[in-house]
This record gives C-alpha cells, structure tokens and sequence, in this order.
C-alpha cells in the first residue's frame, strides 16, 4: 500500500502534503484534516487549505473566510462556493468547473490555469492572470472579472458586472447594465453589447467584430480602436477625439 492510501487509512496526520501528490488534501495549519481521492462537501474555514493534486476531485466545497483552495495541475474543482474572502487558486493545468464566487471572494486562474462556467456574485472576483484562462463566466451585478496581460477571457456573459483590465476577451455578451472596459492594450473579439450594456475602448486597446443592439453603449476613448463595427437603430455609439472605428 503507497503511503498515500496508508495515511488516508490512519485519518488525521500530522505530514504535510507534497507538491505534486496524488489526491485531495485538507489541512488546517500544519495538520492534515482528511486525504482522499475524491472528497465532497468539505467546508474550508479560517487558517485552512484544500489542495487538490494529480487526479483528486473536490467537490461541492466551501470556502469561506481565511480558507483557500488550490488545484495543481491534474487536479479538478467542481462547483465550489467561495464567498466572504475566501480564495481559489487554479495552478498551471489545473482546472475548476460551476460554482460561485460570492460577496468578498475570489478566484485565480493562475498561468495555464483553467476556471470555467463559474457565477460571479456582488462583490465577487476572478482574475485572469498572464495565460490563465477564464471561461463562460457569468458576471452579475457588481461581480468583476479582471483580466491581467496575457490572461483570457472566453464567453463571458455580463449582467450588471464588468469584465475589464488589458487581457483579452473573445465572444462577450453585455447587457442589463454589464460593462465590457478594454483597458491599455486589451483585445477583444466578437463582443455583443445589448440592451443596456457598454463597451468602453480605452487608450492603446482594441476591438474587432463589434454588435451594438438597441439601447447598447460603445464608446471608443482617444487612442483606442474599434473595428468592424456594427449597430442598430437605438444603439449609441461615441468616438472621442483621437479615437477610431471602422464600420463593417
């Protein structure tokens, strides 16, 4: 029996996981809570950590305040609520899929990290840091996907939140008060700015294939770029000086 299978048996240990150990492990401080495979419905407190490696499952989990979850690479998160400054970090090859990121909590998909179908609450965050990727977020009102240099973000619909930083944003839907803001050097592509959404192009970033619906907002700041652009009746669309768009 591997000394992994011989701890999960003992229950409580006192040995700290390895980096790049198979499983899941929950510990508090320098105590190890429980290990396993596959672990459900752990709830991660203050001064405690979820580390899920190679081939460990965590789910249905919660993070609450001065807790963290953390997946390496090979290692799958799978509907975590992380809410009250509670803090997920998604490493290189790691992945985490559902759930929710609640009022005070955060989540990173770190460089080759993957966080995907995830629900950002008021005052929840994600960040996308330098090749990590956030996908199909949905962003409600006062949620924040931000996206460092480098960091993607793919198929995110924003309801009431905002998606902005200088990453780059590919096929975003924006409405009911969402904001789609392209800071220095962001990218994005295929973005649909309806009803009640806007798009904000900011100095030094740049937008190609943009629909702006009815009642939807693009506005295009000096030293920004919009390019194939197109709009319908109701739309409002505003260049400012030094600013440049292309219709489709």
């Amino acid at each position: 029996m591997s000394m992994f299978f011989n701890l999960m048996a003992a229950g409580a240990v006192s040995e700290p996981p390895v980096d790049g150990q198979t499983g899941v492990w929950w510990k508090s401080g320098g105590v190890t809570i429980s290990a396993a495979m596959k672990m459900p419905g752990a709830v991660v407190g203050s001064g405690q950590a979820q580390y899920v490696y190679r081939r460990g499952v965590a789910t249905g989990c919660e993070v609450l305040s001065g807790g963290s979850q953390r997946v390496s690479a090979g290692g799958l998160a799978r509907d975590t609520v992380a809410s009250a400054s509670g803090r997920m970090y998604v490493y290189s090859g790691g992945s985490a899929r559902g759930g929710t990121i609640g009022s005070g909590g955060l989540a990173q998909a770190q460089t080759g990290g993957v966080v995907q179908g995830i629900t950002i609450l008021q005052s929840g965050r994600i960040d996308a840091i330098s090749a990590g990727t956030v996908s199909a977020p949905v962003v409600s009102s006062g949620g924040l996907v931000y996206m460092y240099t480098g960091g993607r973000v793919v198929g995110a619909t924003v309801r009431g939140g905002a998606v902005q930083g200088g990453g780059s944003a590919y096929d975003a839907t924006v409405s009911s008060g969402g904001r789609l803001n392209l800071l220095g050097n962001a990218y994005a592509s295929n973005a649909v700015i309806s009803s009640g959404g806007s798009m904000n192009i900011a100095s030094g970033a740049l937008a190609s294939v943009v629909a702006v619906l009815s009642v939807g907002r693009l506005t295009v700041e000096s030293g920004g770029t919009a390019l194939a652009v197109t709009s319908n009746a109701g739309a409002v669309v505003t260049v400012r000086d030094g600013g440049y768009i292309e219709y489709a």
